[in-house]
């Protein structure tokens, strides 16, 4: 992300691959304030409060195909926050509650199933239990997600058997 707002994306399955004739993607009359990606689509955290997302050819999991395409979430929700595994991102939104989207081998996405899911204001929030509508903080690993709480708990779910054998297990 330049000091404009607008971006590059570099990679090997993105139109133009890699070098420095890349197109500068610009947003209109709104800006670029962060980016996150997985495997298979780039997102971007815009100043309006949506997030703008370019994904691949598995529409199921990424935004729609290969056109750039705007996810606003609903009226007066904001994204504060992307974070993105190997096949899987999660927002955190103004309401403090995540949606998360991609590939959900494992359940890797906290919906309790191992359907795919695309990111749309439709998609339903992760059912956090006691602690939806206190989330902070988002971190998005390999194949697995965890949230710090307005009372500084952490919860984690996903795919345990990515972290390596030396380390504590969820």
């Amino acid at each position: 992300i330049f000091d404009d707002g607008s971006m590059k994306v570099i990679g090997k399955n993105w139109p133009g691959g890699y070098g420095d004739n890349l197109d500068f993607i610009t947003f209109g009359e709104t800006t670029a304030l962060s980016a996150a990606s997985h495997y298979y689509a780039v997102y971007a955290k815009l100043a309006n409060g949506t997030m703008w997302c370019r994904g691949g050819s598995y529409q199921a999991y990424s935004c729609g195909g290969g056109s750039p395409t705007i996810i606003d979430w609903g009226t007066g929700i904001v994204t504060e926050d992307i974070q993105c595994g190997a096949h899987q991102c999660c927002a955190l939104l103004s309401t403090q509650g995540v949606k998360c989207w991609g590939k959900n081998s494992d359940g890797i996405l906290g919906y309790g199933d191992t359907n795919n899911r695309a990111a749309s204001a439709d998609l339903p929030y992760v059912d956090l239990g006691d602690w939806t509508n206190e989330v902070q903080k988002l971190a998005v690993g390999k194949a697995h997600t965890c949230i710090l709480t307005t009372a500084d708990t952490i919860k984690c779910w996903g795919c345990a058997h990515t972290i390596p054998a030396s380390r504590p297990r969820p």
